[in-house]
């Protein structure tokens, strides 16, 4: 019966997470379930939410592809590894809040190849600022979709298994999706979920 808005949705979320389950992690993910679409979300004292046009979120839907590598871990676990950072950790991790405005004005150009370039240099980022992101097999599946037409790409969530978004030419994305299911690897459809949560009553 609690009229709650987004954002109280996020910080509850988050809150049974890391103090009620004792689950170490960030908000990210919470306010990006809680809010829908595609958005720029700013953490300080408050976190501001803002989002991009849906016009130029839904031009980046032709490039992307996303795979499910398998495997399994628990997010909580990798999130560990930010618990005490080192000095390259801090780096890595402030070389990846840099490129927060780059991708915002990619986005905003409809530049998808330098999307999927940044998205290249991001995941090289990410890999240094927790060792438990990436393993050899996942490394392995990158390389192998970088020979074969993607710009560029990370693994999605914490890290560890689970699934893999790339950026990839719309002309290239036929031949880059055989490549892959030679390799077992297969994509799976999705779009874009620009509601975010909802309650009903039933």
């Amino acid at each position: 019966g609690k009229k709650l808005d987004r954002t109280a949705i996020a910080e509850e979320a988050w809150d049974i997470e890391v103090n009620s389950l004792g689950w170490y992690g960030g908000k990210q993910d919470q306010y990006a379930a809680a809010y829908g679409g595609v958005n720029l979300i700013e953490f300080g004292k408050q976190v501001k939410v803002t989002p991009l046009p849906r016009v130029q979120a839904e031009n980046l839907l032709f490039s992307m592809v996303l795979i499910y590598i398998g495997g399994t871990r628990e997010s909580r676990d990798i999130q560990k590894g930010f618990k005490e950072l080192s000095d390259n950790q801090i780096k890595a991790l402030d070389e990846i809040k840099e490129s927060v405005d780059k991708a915002r004005y990619y986005i905003e150009m409809r530049d998808v190849g330098s999307v999927g370039t940044l998205m290249h240099e991001v995941w090289q980022l990410k890999k240094k600022s927790n060792k438990g992101v990436s393993n050899p097999r996942i490394d392995e599946i990158y390389n192998y979709a970088c020979k074969n037409g993607a710009i560029g790409g990370k693994i999605l969530g914490a890290g560890g298994a689970g699934y893999m978004l790339f950026i990839v030419k719309p002309e290239d994305k036929e031949r880059f999706i055989k490549k892959m299911r030679k390799r077992d690897i297969f994509d799976l459809d999705f779009s874009l979920e620009w509601n975010g949560v909802e309650a009903r009553i039933l």
